[in-house]
């Protein structure tokens, strides 16, 4: 089916955010392989991109894949929810060699391979890069960003705060985020997973006030890990001290109860949920506030921009070219291998796209000393 030159297969490429990555690839050039679930909706997209030189209905099983899959394969994956349908789909990359990419915001799947598959990833030349999404990349690439500016060999934590005008998501997104009350939700915590539910507030001295914050389970105390270097992490959404979202703080975690996962899958395909129109999402903004602290110093970063599912589509085909370039075009670290965080894999090249992006503004901040 395919050639042996660098050939990108989206994965989900009829839905909201793939739909997204298809028109930027197409609007660049550049040759992708289309799979989904819907035969109808790919031959639609099939005569409507030039760039797509072909459709493939996937049902996201491992064998879907396997006899196809080659080390010239960049897999993009935007079928979610991950913790459900991501496993094989990882697992058939790795055993090829290829390198996949998603969009995932979900902690568990990356904490599987960030555990279990990083070794096997290496052997084989595998490359898996989870979260390459505007949330947890951005916030990545922050900490990339802050420890230039505040080198040290440990930092006591690394907090993100993220603050949003808009809750309209696409129909993804709702599945995932419901769907993701069914596994554990965790922090980091002396360099251990601790259930959010017993984090410390002793733990949170990040200057935020008078905002208020509500923990989350992104992936982002995973990526801290992988730093290394790193003692404690967590994401929070962050809530303006006079918003109806702040009872929440006093509200008991929904998390770890028992979900109706089948139940919420089935309506979801009953649905006829939509996602924000292209001006919607201009009219999205964000702020993400991340803290780095080591023993000299508290550095915070405030990036502020819009259009978040705009974004995680351009932060995809960039680290796609990316790979195509450094893996299979002999540019670069062509031996570039193992399970990376976004901010890994992008390095340099993602922090000019950071500063760059005319669509972005980053203000850079060294606070006050942290007291030993």
């Amino acid at each position: 089916m395919h050639n042996t030159t660098p050939t990108i297969i989206l994965l989900g490429s009829t839905g909201y955010t793939g739909g997204l990555i298809a028109a930027m690839l197409e609007s660049l050039g550049v040759k992708f392989w289309a799979y989904g679930r819907s035969a109808e909706k790919l031959q639609i997209l099939q005569e409507t991109h030039v760039h797509c030189i072909g459709v493939q209905v996937f049902n996201t099983g491992e064998d879907d894949l396997q006899s196809v899959l080659t080390p010239q394969h960049v897999v993009v994956n935007c079928i979610g929810p991950f913790n459900l349908y991501a496993i094989p789909v990882v697992a058939a990359c790795i055993e090829a060699g290829a390198c996949y990419i998603d969009i995932t915001g979900e902690q568990a799947i990356v904490q599987a391979s960030f555990d279990t598959l990083s070794q096997q990833a290496k052997s084989n030349g595998a490359l898996i890069i989870h979260s390459m999404a505007f949330e947890s990349a951005l916030s990545d690439l922050l900490f990339l960003r802050s420890s230039k500016l505040n080198p040290a060999a440990e930092y006591r934590s690394f907090n993100t705060y993220y603050m949003l005008n808009s809750k309209q998501m696409s129909p993804g997104t709702r599945i995932t985020m419901k769907v993701a009350n069914a596994y554990d939700s965790v922090a980091l915590c002396d360099r251990q997973y601790v259930d959010l539910s017993s984090l410390s507030d002793g733990l949170l001295t990040d200057p935020i006030a008078p905002m208020n914050r509500i923990a989350v389970g992104y992936p982002e105390p995973i990526l801290a890990k992988a730093h290394g270097n790193v003692k404690n992490a967590c994401a929070h959404y962050l809530i303006e001290p006079n918003s109806d979202l702040g009872y929440f703080m006093s509200q008991p975690s929904p998390r770890n109860r028992e979900v109706d996962v089948e139940g919420l899958m089935a309506r979801y395909q009953r649905s006829q949920i939509v996602g924000p129109t292209a001006e919607e999402r201009a009219q999205q903004t964000f702020e993400i506030h991340t803290y780095l602290t080591s023993d000299a110093q508290i550095t915070q970063c405030v990036l502020s921009g819009r259009d978040m599912y705009g974004l995680t589509a351009e932060l995809v085909v960039f680290s796609a070219l990316k790979a195509i370039r450094c893996r299979f075009s002999g540019a670069g670290d062509v031996a570039i291998s193992g399970v990376l965080t976004p901010a890994q894999f992008l390095s340099n090249e993602g922090l000019q796209w950071l500063q760059m992006h005319k669509g972005l503004k980053l203000t850079v901040n060294p606070l006050n000393q942290a007291n030993p």
